[in-house]
């Protein structure tokens, strides 16, 4: 064995080898090896026990307070070690006594486990108990702490250590089911707490439901956190780490308006952002425009001066989306920056003086700008004289472009590429490359076949990249050519470049097209991992992409294009069970399209069409959802099928109606509040509806109105606990397409009704919803029986008065919306 081994790895005793790598090592259970006094103590935060941000937290908090109880979170992950273990609790302060009541809690596997033992116990109250109303970002007032607060005395029954709750946090979280149950257990029982470890333990529970995007829970850590008295002073180290923990959840509208709650708050308490804050916030995916220039302006106001990441953050984020002034600004920031530093010559703020040689990574980042933008390329060209080499080409491609546009040819037009017989070679950096490619894919007339040639060609001066292909991909997808934009997405594969997520999206939606859904799961299975915390991923997982439902959307999209609504429904069932990664908005949104369409391929016959409509809405929401393993065979089934014999039933209940039910499910289980208003919005009063409205939005009621116990329900209202089983925060869209639906199946009655669940929540109507909503419910729903009921003009015009009064004058839908929205509704009738 010493002798194949290395020189350095060659050992001469039992004890040193304890030091080689595992796979140098030979495992014998009859002698064990010796214990080395080195590695005895044990570190006290180790990524190989904590996930990282759960660690960054940890020490954080740790550091601010000086409090050794921070420590315990990564110790007792090893309690076998007994001396470990000891020493432990002595630096923390803990008696072994105290800790020997809740060690055999802390060996339980899992959250939901934890939660049972609590139960038996009698030191919890159960799941089921529990009941936390969604909060929006603008219903968090001061009422929540109230209610909170009332609720302590029922469902936190005797207090619960500190310690406790920050080794549970960080190490008992691990699936689905585990992070729906965080904020549920944690706020029932956050004022048993000593004042010091509310803040941080709130913090972690958002920092633990940020891994599977659970927007609707944000709210409830937010609101209570403003409410905290020991935050009113001296805060500022928690709501910057709030606001770095808001930055790692996913794209969302939500998130974003959280996001400038908690930035409004810090203003009014005069508390600044740190460095790190401006730097998270400069990389989250829910940073926009608006964002963007708030926290400049706010950089500007508190004298903070940006290092060269931030510019180069700003510089990024602008540039991707076409705003090239404002993207050179911040070049000329960079370069300012740069300049003072020792070392370096100092360059010329002006982007348009240097030439390719003294191109940087910043100068590359600045061109995407063009590249995104062609209309703002040529403004700033043609406005600038003094461009350098690769700008002098961009000129000339562009009048170029110019002159084949005006030309009246009939065949396809020329390339511009390296090697083409049209242009000389005077391509000579990928981003130039990238903007002429980006130029021709916009022209329609030149020739798919033409395209991919001249890809193929200029890969022969250019190594390939991600984005090379991904431009040429998507073009090729949006060209409805499948089967060529697979070939190349099959050649980036095997290129040995790593995948992201655009080009598994786009290699999703390509098979797709090609209607090979099988392949298209198999490849999302191949490059994505669960979901779940750091410490419980594999080693084949290192690497791979987060499993989100950014891609089932994209693959939800796909097969609602070729017609498979069956296989929509599919993945809705086993995205919780099977993938466990939660449903949105948009998936939500692709959900109600299948149901829309499904009357496309009906083949249901008028018997049972009369009897689907006669059966009342108790059967369809009493239906159980299906398992894991029921859900993951039914999309195999239906992916293997050829989609021939699709049925417009699901699991025996109408599309539409299963789809409808599952929209109420949201908005009633989320907000039972609104279900107090479904008698009034039946019947057409919207006056009724308007003072119960302005009734349950008042201050001094809504703390009563949202009761932390699970009360009575209609339907499946509950979902193994307490919590909802989808957890949406329904938009515009969504919305929208719930309308068309009650819409396309007659049942516009529910219209006043479903506006107003969208004021209660505050959803902003757009022009096509509110044009929808007035010509199906004024028109289709009364249309029938205006001569006979002499209420419908009466009604229609109390409709119109009530949507004023709402979003405006200015926002109400013209004639012409309305003229246009019946052709639509005409057309999609009898299409």
């Amino acid at each position: 064995m010493n002798a194949s081994l290395p020189p350095r790895l060659r050992t001469t005793s039992k004890t040193s080898r304890e030091f080689l790598p595992l796979r140098h090592q030979t495992l014998n259970r009859a002698h064990p090896r010796p214990a080395n006094p080195k590695r005895q103590r044990p570190n006290w935060f180790s990524p190989y026990h904590l996930e990282k941000s759960s660690l960054s937290l940890c020490k954080a908090f740790g550091k601010h307070s000086g409090n050794p109880l921070w420590i315990l979170a990564n110790r007792l992950s090893r309690v076998k070690r007994t001396l470990a273990l000891s020493r432990a609790l002595n630096e923390a302060g803990l008696s072994a006594e105290s800790f020997e009541k809740w060690k055999d809690i802390v060996h339980q596997p899992s959250l939901s486990a934890t939660w049972q033992v609590l139960t038996a116990r009698g030191l919890m109250a159960s799941p089921q108990e529990i009941r936390l109303p969604t909060i929006l970002p603008t219903q968090i007032t001061s009422n929540t702490l109230s209610m909170l607060e009332h609720g302590e005395s029922v469902l936190s029954r005797k207090p619960i250590p500190p310690w406790f709750f920050i080794h549970i946090l960080c190490t008992k979280v691990t699936s689905l089911e585990d992070a729906r149950l965080v904020v549920p257990f944690v706020l029932p029982s956050i004022f048993t707490l000593p004042a010091e470890f509310r803040a941080p333990i709130l913090i972690m529970s958002a920092n633990m439901i940020s891994s599977w995007n659970l927007v609707p829970h944000v709210g409830n850590v937010i609101s209570t956190l403003f409410q905290l008295p020991e935050l009113v002073l001296d805060g500022a180290l928690h709501f910057n780490l709030l606001l770095q923990t808001l930055s790692r959840f996913p794209s969302s509208d939500q998130i974003t308006k959280y996001i400038v709650q908690v930035i409004q708050t810090m203003n009014e308490r005069q508390f600044r952002l740190d460095k790190d804050s401006y730097r998270r916030l400069l990389n989250s995916p829910s940073l926009t425009i608006e964002l963007a220039k708030t926290l400049r302006e706010r950089m500007v106001r508190e004298g903070f001066r940006p290092s060269e990441k931030h510019l180069e953050l700003f510089l990024r984020f602008f540039a991707l989306r076409g705003y090239s002034a404002t993207a050179a600004g911040f070049l000329r920031a960079i370069r300012d920056e740069r300049s003072m530093l020792p070392g370096i010559v100092p360059l010329d703020p002006n982007p348009s003086s240097h030439d390719i040689s003294s191109r940087t990574r910043f100068d590359i980042t600045y061109s995407k700008s063009l590249i995104t933008n062609p209309t703002a390329a040529k403004e700033y060209l043609y406005r600038d004289p003094r461009w350098n080499a690769s700008s002098q080409f961009s000129r000339r491609l562009l009048m170029l472009r110019d002159r084949q546009v005006r030309r009246p040819g009939t065949g396809s037009a020329k390339t511009a590429f390296v090697g083409s017989r049209s242009s000389p070679d005077l391509l000579k950096e990928e981003d130039e490359l990238a903007a002429t490619l980006n130029m021709h894919i916009k022209d329609v007339r030149i020739r798919t076949e033409v395209l991919v040639k001249a890809f193929r060609t200029a890969q022969q001066k250019f190594p390939p990249s991600r984005r090379l292909y991904a431009m040429i991909v998507k073009a090729l997808l949006q060209r409805n050519k499948p089967l060529e934009a697979n070939g190349i997405w099959d050649e980036f594969r095997k290129s040995g470049l790593p995948m992201d997520a655009l080009m598994l999206r786009l290699g999703i939606q390509g098979h797709v097209a090609a209607r090979k859904s099988a392949e298209a799961l198999w490849f999302m299975q191949r490059y994505t991992r669960s979901p779940g915390r750091g410490r419980e991923r594999s080693v084949h997982d290192r690497g791979k992409i987060k499993l989100e439902a950014y891609f089932f959307n994209a693959f939800m999209k796909s097969l609602f294009h070729i017609g498979r609504p069956d296989i929509v429904w599919a993945l809705w069932d086993s995205m919780t069970s099977v993938f466990g990664v939660p449903p949105n908005d948009m998936t939500l949104t692709f959900v109600l399209r299948s149901a829309q369409s499904m009357r496309h391929h009906s083949r249901t016959s008028i018997r049972k069409a009369l009897w689907d409509e006669l059966t009342p809405e108790t059967a369809v929401t009493r239906g159980q959802e299906p398992t894991a393993d029921e859900a993951h065979k039914n999309l195999m089934e239906h992916l293997l099928d050829d989609g021939r014999g699709i049925s417009d039933d699901w699991r025996g209940v109408p599309m539409w109606r299963r789809a409808t039910s599952i929209f109420r499910r949201i908005i009633l289980e989320n907000w039972p509040q609104l279900a107090s208003w479904d008698d009034y919005a039946r019947m057409g009063r919207v006056e009724v509806l308007t003072d119960k409205l302005q009734d349950w939005m008042s201050p001094g009621t809504r703390e009563s109105r949202a009761p932390l116990h699970a009360g009575p329900m209609q339907g499946n209202a509950i979902h193994g606990s307490g919590t909802p089983r989808w957890q949406i925060i329904p938009s515009d869209r969504s919305f929208c397409e719930y309308i068309r639906l009650l819409t396309i199946h007659g049942v516009a009655k529910d219209i006043p009704r479903t506006l107003n669940w969208m004021r209660a929540l505050g959803v902003t109507p757009g022009r096509k919803t509110l044009a929808m909503s007035i010509v199906a419910f004024t028109e289709l729903d009364y249309g029938s029986r205006v001569m006979e009921d002499w209420r419908a003009e009466y009604e229609r015009t109390r409709f119109l008065d009530w949507i004023e009064k709402w979003v405006g004058k200015d926002s109400v839908p013209s004639e012409r919306d309305l003229f246009h929205m019946r052709r639509l509704l005409y057309d999609e009738a009898h299409s």
